[in-house]
């Protein structure tokens, strides 16, 4: 690896060491630098940690009866107590404002597999995205 030393995480100097391969560290960006195309992002949500698997889900509507949107969780991941069936809400349904993701990048699974899915909670709430 052309001198360069790993350290105990698997970390070059320069990224991660992935099969023999130096890959480029993803490094966390804004959260309104993320996409809202449905792409699962790994996300940092205060008070729930930094290993947040959610998506931007469209074709919501609000209490006043207006679309919208909203980061939503795509596993069995525990939300944050103030987000509703799994959802960020500007305002939840106890009238309580949600606790918004701050940071995002990509999510990369370590399994091989292209992704997460989007399937799991949420189905019984507004039924499989395809």
């Amino acid at each position: 690896m052309n001198n360069t030393q790993l350290n105990e995480a698997g970390n070059t100097e320069n990224g991660l060491s992935i099969a023999g391969q130096v890959q480029p560290l993803v490094r966390w960006q804004p959260i309104e630098k993320a996409p809202v195309d449905g792409t699962v992002i790994q996300a940092r949500i205060p008070g729930n940690g930094s290993d947040n698997l959610i998506f931007w889900l469209d074709g919501l509507i609000d209490t006043d009866g207006n679309d919208c949107g909203g980061w939503a969780f795509t596993s069995d991941q525990e939300p944050p107590d103030c987000w509703t069936d799994g959802i960020c809400w500007e305002v939840n349904e106890d009238g309580r404002k949600s606790i918004m993701p701050t940071h995002w990048k990509p999510y990369a699974p370590h399994d091989g597999t292209s992704g997460a899915s989007r399937e799991g909670p949420l189905d019984a709430v507004v039924g499989p995205l395809r």
